[in-house]
């Protein structure tokens, strides 16, 4: 006897805008301030966060410095010419007063492209992955309290959520570097591409994904990622329709015209790898199974469709 588990994926295009996770920003203090050139001060945040500075100056100071945002130090000062996509930006401002100053760089057009391009809330301003700043030209001390970095992340993120311990200390660090990863990459309230494009791709989105359900419980933001990617979807590229839920979960799908969909269907356990297959609007549907999935070698779409897992 058959035992039906439905799964009714719909791979909508919504008529009204995409959503986006709600995000914050957070005050980060410096982990480190030192000077490393007269009238120059390297300030540390310990690591990288999408985000800006907020910057208070003493009472009295009226002069023009130069802040530098970088995410790689070159002999102790920040990286001028870092390889690949790995950034570094300037701006120069002018400090009055005891006034508190929020300072980023000019916005950079390559990550703006609309409408693909995920734009953060106008009132954060710019902001720019960064870990260090370089203040040059500032006369006097620079103390922690005159700055703080404003980061972006998911407003739900819990620290606590997921935790890994072990007697290797490397591995303890690659845990911790993953997990920060996942949460630094939270600032769009979508899953992108970091700061190249700030765009969701599909295949990175299913990855980032499974990552996101292993280091915190939020699933809206997975859901918002793949709304968006069926009103903006990625150029000539097939969507990836995947979702990891428990057996019982129902979702609605429709692929939309001159669109292919590439299924990709978690399994509720590992045991029942080999014991089940996809059937789609009734008909099986050609597919490889794997020790915990099923994935469709025949892409569907377009139009709309009802999967179910069948297990024997």
């Amino acid at each position: 006897m058959k035992k039906l588990i439905t799964a009714t994926l719909l791979v909508l295009l919504p008529a009204a805008a995409a959503q986006a996770a709600p995000v914050h920003l957070a005050d980060e203090a410096p982990v480190e301030i030192r000077t490393v050139a007269p009238g120059v001060f390297l300030v540390d945040f310990g690591r990288v966060a999408f985000g800006n500075l907020r910057l208070t100056p003493p009472a009295g100071m009226n002069q023009g410095v130069t802040i530098h945002f970088g995410e790689a130090l070159a002999q102790g000062r920040i990286n001028r010419k870092p390889p690949g996509s790995v950034r570094y930006s300037a701006t120069k401002i002018v400090l009055v007063g005891a006034k508190p100053l929020v300072v980023a760089p000019l916005a950079d057009a390559r990550n703006m492209q609309q409408p693909a391009a995920v734009l953060t809330p106008p009132e954060w301003g710019v902001v720019t992955p960064f870990r260090w700043v370089e203040i040059e030209g500032w006369s006097g001390d620079l103390t922690s309290k005159q700055l703080r970095r404003q980061a972006a992340f998911a407003s739900s993120w819990d620290d606590q959520a997921a935790a890994f311990t072990c007697s290797d200390e490397m591995l303890n660090r690659i845990w911790e570097l993953c997990r920060y990863s996942i949460k630094a990459m939270t600032f769009a309230g979508v899953y992108v591409d970091g700061d190249r494009e700030r765009i969701p791709y599909e295949a990175d989105a299913y990855i980032n994904q499974l990552s996101h359900y292993a280091t915190d419980y939020d699933i809206q933001m997975a859901r918002d990622t793949y709304d968006r990617l069926m009103k903006y979807p990625t150029p000539k590229g097939p969507v990836l329709v995947a979702f990891t839920a428990a057996p019982e979960f129902t979702l609605s799908v429709q692929i939309p015209t001159g669109m292919t969909a590439l299924l990709s269907l978690p399994l509720p356990a590992t045991a029942m790898a080999g014991r089940t297959s996809l059937v789609c609007n009734g008909k099986p549907l050609p597919a490889s199974a794997k020790s915990d999935r099923l994935v469709a070698d025949q892409p569907v779409g377009p139009g709309r469709y009802e999967i179910k897992l069948v297990t024997r």
